[in-house]
């Protein structure tokens, strides 16, 4: 289209049928003046503000729109029709329409319903809490009574919902939520749902802080390691030479995680990953089991399961630092931690002999002493098809004893005792008749056969 209101059209032919033409479906832009409009702020919307469209021939109704912020325009709360204001806050504002007719009914104005706010809570009448389960942070709102502030509605953090509710109404089968907002200061502050409480306030509790600060000589931090992963060492305060090493927890600028809570044993059958161990954080003497399942891939707590209970561990590997760390599922154990007597079935190498025996029919034998002065002990034969040794008089009285042989990192054998204890009686031990005898070099010579 030119200025002197020239149509070109391209030397094309249409592909397409003609349609019905209807005068009063094609205008011309519609412009809305005061007061068939009014602009509604500070209410309850999301945006805080609202505009209202009434009905030229009934003020009493309207058409309202809500403000959207991603679109920075208002639009029909019924249909998609939108609108822009001109002039915003000036004598000469007015409202443009790109649509003449509505989709959608007019709605009964009613100024009130605008300005009936939610229960909301201010600080510092709330109180937003963290607290740290191993990897994973809980957090949890305090509503506190207005008049006395030794009594609260305690909530916990609800992902689905993104969303607080309060614990106790929620073991009642009530749902009584609250949402964290922030205004345009940057101020937050608490809205409370419209369903009351069925539960009573309960006795405010200080969070009791954990940290303890420590300082050089007790700590030493090293940035640069073999693995290239930055490592925090806390030292014994009675003993110097011994120390827990921490190892930084990937995306967090100053967190650090104890690599010793991460352990990985042989289960009772011997299968040596078939186990993982999570200690207690306050007492590393009681721990967690989990038992590993191949069909998910994934460790589960044994004493949780028996509940119908699933409290899991997934072990994951840092590539780039070669570190191993585990994933905690959301669910908390229901289960109490159980004794460590982890360190009772290990069997170091002072406390045994394996002796090797060349004759298939006479397999390889382990000696285990009953103490360290070494008077008695007893004897385990190896059974390839267990890759373990077993107990054969305790084996004949119908019961299973034996022991599993490790090596450590450093190449040091140790055995795992397996469950069970012995029934049989152990042996006196006489290290002549047990140990190979040893010949020196001097005292014997070698020759070629006949047929070498």
């Amino acid at each position: 289209m030119e200025n002197n209101s020239v149509l070109k059209i391209e030397d094309k032919k249409h592909v397409c049928s003609k349609i019905q033409y209807f005068p009063d479906k094609y205008f011309d832009l519609q412009i809305i003046r005061k007061p068939n409009y009014e602009i509604l702020e500070n209410c309850n919307t999301k945006s805080g503000n609202a505009l209202i469209i009434f009905n030229p021939n009934n003020q009493s109704q309207c058409h309202e729109y809500r403000w959207r912020k991603d679109m920075k325009l208002f639009r029909c709360m019924s249909c998609d029709l939108t609108v822009n204001i001109h002039n915003a806050s000036k004598e000469t504002e007015y409202v443009e329409l790109l649509q003449l007719n509505h989709e959608c009914e007019y709605r009964q104005f009613n100024r009130e319903k605008y300005f009936k706010f939610k229960d909301f809570v201010l600080s510092p009448d709330f109180e937003i809490r963290t607290e740290m389960f191993g990897e994973r942070k809980k957090k949890s709102l305090i509503i506190f009574n207005e008049n006395d502030r030794t009594k609260c509605y305690i909530y916990y953090y609800n992902t689905t919902n993104k969303a607080y509710q309060c614990i106790n109404c929620s073991r009642k089968k009530a749902w009584v939520s609250a949402k964290m907002e922030q205004n345009s200061d940057g101020e937050k502050y608490i809205i409370l749902s419209n369903a009351k409480h069925i539960c009573e306030m309960v006795k405010y509790e200080p969070q009791k802080s954990n940290d303890i600060i420590l300082r050089a000589p007790n700590i030493k931090f090293m940035e640069k390691t073999s693995n290239g992963t930055p490592k925090l060492f806390i030292f014994d305060s009675n003993n110097k030479s011994l120390c827990y090493i921490f190892s930084k927890v990937t995306g967090e600028k100053n967190r650090y995680h104890c690599l010793g809570y991460f352990e990985i044993r042989p289960n009772r059958n011997g299968k040596s990953d078939g186990k993982l161990v999570i200690f207690d954080t306050n007492d590393k003497s009681l721990c967690y089991e989990y038992f590993f399942v191949t069909r998910i891939k994934c460790f589960i707590c044994g004493n949780c399961q028996r509940k119908k209970h699933r409290v899991s561990a997934k072990v994951h590997l840092n590539n780039e630092t070669n570190e191993k760390f585990l994933e905690l599922s959301k669910n908390e154990h229901i289960c109490k931690p159980i004794k460590d007597e982890f360190a009772d079935k290990i069997i170091n190498a002072s406390n045994f002999i394996v002796t090797e025996r060349d004759d298939e029919r006479k397999p390889k034998k382990v000696i285990v002493f009953t103490s360290s002065t070494k008077e008695f002990y007893y004897e385990l034969n190896y059974t390839p098809s267990k890759d373990l040794f077993q107990c054969v008089p305790c084996s004949k009285r119908n019961k299973a004893v034996g022991a599993k042989l490790y090596k450590k990192e450093n190449g040091e054998e140790y055995l795992i005792s397996l469950k069970n204890k012995h029934v049989c009686a152990p042996k006196k031990y006489e290290k002549e008749k047990l140990q190979p005898k040893i010949i020196s070099k001097s005292m014997f010579e070698l020759y070629q056969n006949k047929n070498w």
